[in-house]
């Protein structure tokens, strides 16, 4: 799915124990052997980072009992980790990598949530993710939309073309929109164009231009039932995605309008998966 490098996964080992741990060093437990569940206390969570645990638990020596792959769906009190070693590598291991779990497996979760409800009303309606995450978490936040049945809207900049009005603020205002769309089709001939609409006029004109996909932003689902009509009605090609303001409580009623995707960026907030950690001596 998304691979993570081991120099991404040292780093994280890095960002909290820079040096030793003080704490296991003090006490002299570090020789000592022992066990670390980790366990489910929620009944609706989708597990995602479990290989990363994995990973990152073979960097320390540690040894891997029991793993259940991301995807999975707990019961409440099931184990879906459990790993063995010494004192002073569980407690290198135990705060990132349940942390890691935990918010990675937040955000799966709420993810498979929106899309099953949405797709409760049309099957056929995909939900994507943006690129509004906090940096360095990226990487991370696409495996856990992935994992919960969603799909990638931008990774970045980079791999796509879509079209704002701050785009367009430096650009000479003789330039309409069917203009600016050849212009993009001649000089990114394999891309598909996107334009974002504020407004139903702008979006109409962005039909009319022959864009690929018009993607509205922040139009209600009132305003875009009858849209998405005029919209198939100018190109019956056109994709038409709503983004803005979509949240789980209210995507079922954009999924109702005849949009093609839902564009969000609300699964990145959910609160991490409620996760329980036993640890016990071997």
């Amino acid at each position: 799915m998304v691979y993570f490098t081991q120099a991404e996964i040292e780093q994280w080992l890095a960002e909290d124990v820079p040096y030793h741990d003080e704490t296991t060093r003090a006490l002299g437990i570090g020789h000592k052997q022992g066990v670390l569940d980790i366990r489910a206390r929620e009944t609706d969570s989708v597990l995602c980072g479990t290989e990363e645990l994995i990973k990152m638990a073979d960097l320390l020596g540690l040894h891997v009992v029991f793993s259940q792959p991301s995807g999975y769906q707990p019961s409440r009190g099931e184990r879906v980790f459990s790993v063995s070693g010494s004192a002073a590598m569980l407690h290198r291991w135990w705060k990132v990598a349940v942390v890691l779990l935990a918010h990675a497996s937040g955000v799966a979760s709420q993810t498979r949530r929106v899309v099953q409800a949405v797709q409760s009303v049309n099957p056929a309606l995909h939900v994507a993710t943006t690129r509004k995450i906090m940096p360095g978490n990226r990487k991370m936040m696409v495996k856990a939309v992935l994992t919960g049945g969603a799909i990638i809207h931008r990774l970045g900049l980079s791999e796509s073309i879509l079209v704002f009005a701050q785009h367009r603020a430096f650009l000479p205002p003789s330039v309409t929109l069917f203009d600016l769309v050849q212009k993009l089709k001649a000089a990114s001939p394999e891309k598909r164009i996107l334009l974002e609409a504020e407004s139903v006029a702008e979006a109409i004109d962005a039909a009319k231009a022959r864009a690929d996909v018009v993607q509205c932003d922040k139009l209600s689902p009132d305003i875009l039932k009858d849209l998405v009509v005029q919209l198939k009605r100018i190109n019956p090609r056109i994709v038409v995605s709503a983004a803005g303001g979509i949240t789980p409580e209210n995507a079922v009623n954009f999924a109702r309008t005849g949009v093609d995707l839902l564009v969000t960026s609300s699964v990145y907030h959910a609160p991490p998966a409620d996760l329980g950690v036993i640890m016990t001596q071997d």
